[in-house]
Parts: structure tokens; C-alpha cells; sequence
């Protein structure tokens, strides 16, 4: 059995370090958000847990009311795993009321099709969901789709339902993160990985140099040997891509230059998150080539990451808050109490029947 932890940009800026020291043996990672943008904090969060010698999965909290969408989220999850090596899975998060009651046969499409692209591109698959979801949403077909089952339940009793990993608190501590963090355990052997890593989809080949170099930019080829990798597995000339890039970071002396748009720094902090800017030196690179504060943007983001901004005072049921709690709509321990007292909301009354929904 082995310990571990599951993030997302809501944990902020962990020390990683710290956090492996503390015993932490593996981390699962948000690693794409609902508008399927990378979440802020992957790729720090899997440099440095790889860094510090955790095995590393990653999850999708899923809004896909269509098989469409779930083909949408499957694509965005295998194009920032590109180059990347899982010991502990990719994990479907299955919890959110926009599924709950859809029409069984459509979910089973829905929960096929991502876990078909996923496993396609060589990644081990599972699912995530509360043990609720496990015995009452989730048909005998859906889960004939994997063996492999992450089943969150806050308690001190095991859920006993065949899973390999267990999510048995949100209110846990660990040192190098700030404020609560969900604590797992995982009871599976992690994935052996090919030193080659897993056989990544290749996107179709059809978009412009020009395209190309901007989705470069943006974050979305990774980089160095990886970026290469990825461009050229998809059909693509790395060396032309290459050049565009250094071209649109370093514009030809000789090229009139464009009056650069102006945006606010909060805009600016939007993009980020967004993935619009890259991340690290490339991120520092590309601000400050545009004529922008580097830190002063940077600050921002720190700012909008760790903010939760709470909802219309008194305008939801004790019902509703709690399903959104469990969501994850609403942070975690002092951040979520906090969340709800401010937006008028009894914290007691609304963890409480948290507990209940999931007992």
C-alpha cells in the first residue's frame, strides 16, 4: 500500500521537496481544467513530484454531457500528457450533477470514449467517483469499462467496492502544502513505463507553421526533446516550427513592428492560467518581449489562484452546496470554510450533509 496526495492549482505553490520528505509516495494531478486549458500549476506539479521521486498519475474532472465532449476532454488530456511518462494512471473524475442523470446508454458512450482515446495513446485508465456514484449512478456496463477504480470516501472504514485506490479525506495535512489536502491510498502496483514512454496520438496534419509556432508559444507541444518529438510524430517539421517561434519571440529587426496591444495585468493573469503564455523562462520571455511586467503579471496570477469567488449571498440550498462541495467547487478545509461564510452560507450546516451524501 502506498500514501499519497491529489492537486490542483488549488494547493498553490507546493514544496515538493517537503512534501516527499513527508512520506508522500505518489501524486495524481489535475492536469486540464473544465474549459480544457492546462491546469496552472501541472506542470510544475509533475516536474517536481517526478523531481522528488513520487509516481505521478494525473485526473480529469469531467462536464461532458455528450460523447462529443468526452472526445474533446480525452483529446486535451492526451495533448498535455505528450512526452510524459504515469506510474499512477489516468483517472476519469466522474462526480459532477450535470451527468447524474443522464440517460444511461449516453453515459456509457461518454465514459467509453474517453477511457478508448486515453488507452489508445498508451496511458492506463480508471475511475475516480464518490462511493454514491459507485453503487447508485454508474451502470453494471460503465463498470465493465475498466478494473481500475479510485473511490473517494471520507472515513476511517475502507470502501470494500474493489478499488486500488482510496481518496479517504479532504481535510488532510502534509507539510510543503498550505492549507488541507485530499490524502489517498493507492493498493495496485504502479504502471511500468517503457523507457520510450507510451505511443502518444498524433494530432492530423493540416494547421499552418504560423498556427503551429503560436500553439508552441501558448505551451500546448511542451519542450525541448519532447516538443520536437510530438511535432514530428504528428507530421510536422520541427526545425520550420522552431524558426517561426524564434521568429515571433524575436521579431527581424528589419520587420515593421506592430504597436503592441495593451492589457491589463489582470487580463493578462487570465491569460496565463489560461495557458496563453507558456510557462517558466518561455512565460518570463514572451511578457517581457511584449512589453509587459513579468512580475507584476506573475503576482496576479499567484492572487487569482489562491481566490475563490463565492457565489450571490443566500441563492443556493444546503442540497445544492454540498454536491458542489464535493465537486470541488468550493476548495478545501479553512479555504472552503471560509469560501461559504463568506457568500452567507452556514459551513457546519453544508458539511454536514456533505458527510451524509457520502457515508
Amino acid at each position: 500500500m502506498y500514501t499519497g496526495i491529489d492537486v490542483s492549482r488549488w494547493q498553490g505553490a507546493i514544496d515538493w521537496k517537503k512534501v516527499a520528505a513527508a512520506g508522500i509516495q505518489f501524486a495524481i494531478i489535475r492536469c486540464v481544467d473544465g474549459d480544457l486549458y492546462v491546469d496552472a500549476c501541472f506542470e510544475y506539479n509533475y516536474k517536481e513530484a517526478k523531481e522528488n521521486g513520487l509516481a505521478v498519475g494525473v485526473y480529469k474532472y469531467s462536464y461532458a454531457t455528450t460523447v462529443d465532449e468526452a472526445e474533446a476532454e480525452a483529446k486535451a488530456v492526451v495533448d498535455v500528457l505528450r512526452g510524459k511518462q504515469l506510474e499512477a494512471k489516468v483517472w476519469l473524475d466522474l462526480e459532477d450533477k450535470c451527468q447524474q442523470n443522464l440517460d444511461k446508454d449516453l453515459f456509457y458512450e461518454i465514459v467509453k470514449k474517453f477511457l478508448g482515446i486515453v488507452s489508445e495513446a498508451g496511458y492506463q485508465v480508471g475511475i475516480y467517483c464518490n462511493q454514491y456514484w459507485y453503487k447508485s449512478i454508474l451502470t453494471d456496463e460503465i463498470k465493465s469499462l475498466t478494473d481500475n477504480y479510485w473511490i473517494a470516501k471520507w472515513s476511517t472504514v475502507k470502501p470494500n467496492l474493489g478499488e486500488i485506490a482510496w481518496q479517504y479525506t479532504s481535510t488532510g495535512s502534509v507539510d510543503g502544502i498550505r492549507g488541507n489536502v485530499d490524502l489517498d491510498y493507492y493498493y495496485a502496483e504502479f504502471d511500468s513505463v517503457d523507457s520510450a514512454g507510451p505511443t502518444l496520438v498524433p494530432v492530423a496534419p493540416g494547421k499552418s507553421v504560423e498556427e503551429l509556432a503560436r500553439e508552441v508559444i501558448a505551451g500546448k507541444w511542451g519542450n525541448g526533446v519532447a516538443r520536437r518529438e510530438a511535432l514530428e510524430n504528428a507530421g510536422y517539421d520541427y526545425e520550420t516550427v522552431q524558426a517561426k517561434v524564434n521568429k515571433l519571440l524575436e521579431k527581424d529587426p528589419a520587420e515593421p513592428q506592430e504597436k503592441p496591444q495593451v492589457k491589463s495585468v489582470e487580463e493578462l493573469a487570465k491569460e496565463v492560467l489560461a495557458g496563453k503564455w507558456g510557462n517558466g523562462a518561455a512565460r518570463r520571455e514572451a511578457l517581457e518581449k511584449a512589453g509587459y511586467s513579468y512580475e507584476a503579471v506573475q503576482a496576479k496570477v499567484n492572487e487569482l489562484v489562491h481566490s475563490i469567488k463565492p457565489v450571490q449571498k443566500g441563492t443556493k440550498s444546503v442540497e445544492e452546496l454540498a454536491r458542489e462541495v464535493i465537486a470541488g467547487k468550493w476548495g478545501n478545509g479553512a479555504a472552503r470554510r471560509e469560501a461559504l461564510e463568506k457568500a452567507g452560507y452556514s459551513y457546519e450546516a453544508v458539511q454536514k450533509r456533505v458527510n451524509e451524501i457520502l457515508e
